[in-house]
């Protein structure tokens, strides 16, 4: 049996299990999606490992992104992803589940930074912020995986002014413990539940009213999305979650998924809080993963929003 085969059952368990969506077990699984969540993990990263927070790998010449403003942009996670198909496929996911059918590339690094700014980038032109950078980095250095934490390879940022008056950062500790403290993240296969909002725009024609009002429903949906995740606030591939209204950009697909840091059995270093209590994406456009997949190195930068032609970084407020 594949790692998501067995996931689909445990998931049809936990859909069974429900007082109000036990009724639609059959329809919700059809509406599922296969994932990789990416919990946290408590040894130290590799250099070229993934991690959140903390300072990235840059490779020799690379610089660390600055603002228009002059402000360096914050790093919020490296992923590598050779690591994380690795740990997929041992778990028993086969070649095109690992990979999510082609979404993920075999290998390369996936860098985001965003603006030190009350935006965290910047929505759009009427609300512009300090902008973002997503960068892939196809091949690191030699030494790929064998250095500890920093590495040679591992850059400073320039000094953050922290008391200019439009600073302000998503984690809830110093910026200083959450460069040096960098969260490790492992990977696991998950089948994502649909959304709450997926479903409603799924069976929007063929449920009456009263259905389309259960709140209770829905409320169970958005529990079942979180059990379903292993506990993991970041998550590739799947459904995104919104706070509020959905908003994701034509002819992107999601790619990346980091929702406010809650875990109740864990304590870690720093958290992570987009408002009040928001989910940040970045969405990719296909052109995009086209050069990811070829080896390309890319860089996506915005200047004053999260976004960009080939790349979107957006968060909603809780």
């Amino acid at each position: 049996m594949s790692s998501f085969s067995a996931q689909v059952q445990a998931l049809r368990s936990m859909i069974e299990s429900g007082e109000h969506i036990s009724e639609d077990t059959d329809s919700l699984i059809q509406l599922a999606k296969p994932g990789v969540t990416l919990p946290y993990f408590t040894t130290t990263p590799t250099e070229h490992g993934s991690y959140f927070g903390g300072r990235p790998y840059l490779p020799e010449g690379a610089t660390w992104p600055i603002a228009k403003s002059g402000q360096p942009l914050l790093h919020i996670i490296q992923l590598n992803l050779a690591d994380i198909i690795g740990h997929v496929r041992a778990e028993g996911a086969s070649e095109s589940e690992a990979t999510l059918d082609g979404l993920i590339p075999e290998s390369g690094i996936l860098q985001l930074f965003v603006g030190a700014d009350p935006l965290y980038g910047g929505f759009d032109a009427g609300s512009p912020g300090d902008g973002m950078e997503i960068r892939y980095i196809p091949e690191p250095a030699e030494g790929f995986g064998n250095h500890s934490f920093p590495g040679p390879h591992t850059a400073e940022p320039a000094v953050f002014d922290k008391e200019h008056e439009d600073y302000c950062s998503p984690f809830n500790e110093d910026l200083e413990a959450v460069m040096n403290s960098p969260i490790s993240l492992s990977s696991a296969v998950a089948m994502i539940p649909p959304t709450d909002q997926a479903v409603y725009e799924a069976w929007e024609s063929e449920k009456d009213d009263d259905f389309l009002d259960n709140d209770d429903y829905f409320d169970e949906l958005v529990e079942l999305r979180a059990t379903a995740r292993n506990q993991s606030d970041i998550m590739l591939g799947g459904f995104p979650a919104f706070t509020q209204d959905p908003t994701q950009p034509d002819g992107y697909v999601h790619f990346l998924e980091i929702d406010s840091t809650y875990v109740e059995e864990r304590e870690l270093p720093f958290e992570i809080m987009w408002g009040d209590l928001g989910v940040a994406h970045v969405f990719l456009h296909p052109d995009a993963l086209k050069k990811m997949h070829a080896g390309e190195a890319v860089v996506y930068r915005s200047e004053n929003t999260g976004t960009t032609e080939g790349a979107v970084f957006y968060w909603d407020c809780g």
